[in-house]
């Protein structure tokens, strides 16, 4: 499984291997609702409680949407896995690292 790092720099797994998306405007429409949901999701985002707990209901797909707005189809349309994706940013909304952090080199 190939990986494509978001602005965040978390790897977001791909479902297959990455191809070219065409760069078209619902393309990159899609993919910026994502990239809004990566950032409402972290830890430092300075977002209302509401629009977090708005954004994890959309990613476990607890609200309905359009169908191609909704999180399972933009994560297929975007060539990405869903499931991983979707741990990845549930991992993120409850605080947790999304990758191992380096260690801190320890003071003397």
């Amino acid at each position: 499984m190939e990986v494509r790092p978001d602005l965040a720099g978390d790897p977001l797994p791909l479902a297959h291997p990455p191809r070219a998306l065409p760069r078209t405007p619902a393309i990159r429409l899609l993919a910026a609702i994502l990239e809004d949901a990566c950032f409402c999701l972290h830890p430092a985002a300075l977002v209302s409680r509401d629009t977090r707990e708005e954004t994890v209901a959309w990613v476990r797909g607890e609200v309905e949407s359009a169908a191609l707005c909704s999180f399972l189809e933009v994560c297929e349309i975007l060539g990405l896995d869903p499931e991983a994706v979707r741990a990845r940013l549930l991992s993120r909304a409850r605080g947790r690292a999304a990758l191992p952090r380096p260690p801190r080199a320890s003071a003397a």
